[in-house]
């Protein structure tokens, strides 16, 4: 799981990517606590595409879960423009 979430791109909406995200965080921390939310929201963060990321990195998240918000802001953002 830690291999799969390491190599993890976005390569489709951010909701689809953030359901993979977090399915395979969940799986992880099902079989090790040890990883802190801000880790997830690091690599959360990494595996987005470039014109979503650039966006969500200034604000330096730390969960997942605000940063796929601010993910999908950029993304409704890029897709009106």
């Amino acid at each position: 799981a830690i291999s799969d979430l390491l190599n993890l791109k976005q390569t489709g909406t951010v909701e689809d990517y953030t359901k993979a995200f977090q399915a395979l965080q969940f799986e992880l921390t099902m079989h090790n606590s040890h990883y802190d939310e801000l880790f997830f929201a690091t690599k959360y963060v990494e595996g987005l595409t470039d014109d979503i990321k650039t966006t969500v990195e200034p604000h330096v998240p730390v969960t997942v879960d605000r940063a796929a918000v601010i993910a999908k802001i950029q993304q409704r953002t890029l897709e009106r423009n």
